[in-house]
């Protein structure tokens, strides 16, 4: 509405995620004027790929709205190329600003584009500003909500999980000692060593049981594990190795392209169980549908705010069924689970997107255009030496 009354030809309301320091990609709302020749932003769009990023960028250092006049050939903006090619005439983009705080929760951005178009007026630009404010309150107020019900929530997990922890230690402890024990009388000789490679593998499951025990009680109380540089393609290899034998028994082909020398700071255990866990979901995907198929993980590095790669992207994708419209929005919440009667916690994504969080990294899910799940997780990359 607010769009309409200044006339503008097309309007965002875009959320800035400030832990990673970093512009969320789909809109809070989104619209765009009648007539024009182009289809409508949609909410789950790439809202923030439509917008000029210098804008948003002035728009927030300053705390002040940015009012650009015939925008294309404004001495202040003349390297912003997004303008000149999406032919913007006039931008008006007011920070979502917290009364009293100074913190910007996202910005309000409009713009006109069709030819003549002229500039917005004062009394525009004073009515966005205090739409702009108005719906900070507004945001802040429901985001205050989600956290005191997401509280709620990890209080209650917080505790089941601490029982699950309890209840594991002292049988993960008794399986150990037994193993070791097994381990040594195989280093005497006292039984065939193709049992050697049972007995390891049983040491490797209860390692995997211990750290899946560690992330639990990370993500019911935030903290992390320590983070040293590791090389992605390691951690990649680890976990499609991992999930091998899920693989075999689903019948499920997986790919795998990405280069080496890729260097997180990462907790790698975490790491892996994010991956592992995508993976894993996947395959699953895939043998519900009963027709085998196919999963490929690949990298990709991106320049986003250098001239040399400094963010990468894993894409995990299958040629499944895809996920229902209906449950995309809620795909990470916790508790959520599209796989209700056959095994489905409702925490493992929830989990992945912490995990992945703790790392100042992105994980975002879509379907894919020609067909299948895709689950991006986005990393930043540590300088080359």
């Amino acid at each position: 509405l607010a769009g309409e009354a200044v006339g503008a030809d097309r309007g965002f309301v875009l959320l800035y995620d400030a832990e990673s320091a970093r512009w969320r990609p789909d809109a809070l709302a989104a619209w765009r004027a009648a007539g024009l020749d182009e289809s409508s932003p949609s909410l789950d769009s790439d809202a923030i790929g439509q917008v000029s990023q210098t804008v948003l960028r002035e728009a927030l250092d300053s705390r002040r709205a940015v009012s650009l006049d015939v925008a294309a050939s404004d001495a202040r903006f003349e390297r912003a190329e997004s303008l000149v090619a999406q032919h913007v005439q006039s931008v008006v983009c007011a920070p979502l600003l917290l009364a009293g705080e100074g913190r910007a929760l996202g910005a309000l951005y409009v713009d006109r584009r069709h030819a003549g178009a002229g500039p917005f007026a004062a009394a525009d630009r004073e009515l966005l500003v205090t739409v702009a404010a108005q719906a900070a309150r507004v945001i802040e107020k429901e985001q205050l909500e989600a956290a005191r019900a997401r509280a709620e929530k990890l209080a209650l997990l917080g505790t089941m999980v601490g029982r699950i922890a309890h209840e594991l230690k002292n049988p993960l402890y008794n399986v150990r000692g037994t193993a070791e024990n097994l381990l040594a009388r195989l280093d005497a000789g006292e039984v065939p060593d193709d049992l050697r490679q049972r007995v390891e593998r049983v040491l490797g499951g209860v390692d995997r049981a211990e750290t899946r025990m560690q992330s639990l009680l990370r993500f019911a109380r935030p903290g992390g594990g320590a983070r040293t540089p590791v090389d992605l393609a390691r951690v990649l290899t680890a976990a499609a190795v991992d999930c091998a034998p899920r693989f075999q028994e689903a019948g499920v082909e997986l790919l795998r392209d990405y280069p080496r020398g890729l260097r997180v700071n990462a907790d790698a255990e975490a790491l892996e169980q994010v991956f592992s866990n995508l993976l894993v979901n996947a395959a699953q995907a895939l043998a519900a549908a009963e027709r085998g198929g196919r999963v490929w993980i690949a990298a990709e590095t991106q320049c986003r705010l250098e001239s040399t790669p400094d963010w990468v992207e894993v894409r995990v994708e299958d040629d499944g069924p895809g996920i229902a419209a209906a449950d995309l929005p809620r795909l990470f919440e916790d508790f959520f689970t599209t796989r209700a009667g056959r095994g489905g916690s409702g925490l493992g994504l929830a989990i992945c997107r912490h995990l992945v969080a703790e790392h100042r990294g992105s994980l975002s899910a879509a379907n894919r255009a020609e067909g299948g799940a895709r689950f991006t997780v986005g990393l930043p990359l540590l300088a080359a030496d």
